[in-house]
């Protein structure tokens, strides 16, 4: 798969080997596009700045906060705590 944003052109291979190395973060962007390549639901709650969830799916182009209870929409659903430090998975809401 390639990307293009603005004109910017990298590999989503390229683009992951990135994230192996410490320090590197997905972006909003990384998450968007996993949604749409995976057909999937993505929800990080943000625990530095909204302290919401922020919602990443096929259907959007930018991130909205999450402000309803579940059930979500019916396709597979990844839940993601977002601290200062890194990510966690979510189990249990």
């Amino acid at each position: 798969m390639e990307i293009v944003v603005l004109g910017v052109w990298r590999s989503s291979k390229a683009n992951l080997s990135n994230l192996s190395r410490d320090g590197e973060w997905l972006t909003d962007f990384d998450f968007q596009l996993a949604a749409v390549a995976l057909g999937v639901n993505i929800f990080v709650f943000d625990t530095i700045y909204t302290n919401a969830w922020v919602m990443y799916t096929p259907e959007t182009a930018a991130k909205n906060v999450f402000d309803r209870q579940p059930p979500f929409p019916n396709r597979p659903t990844c839940l993601i705590l977002s601290t200062l430090d890194h990510y966690n998975p979510v189990y249990d809401v």
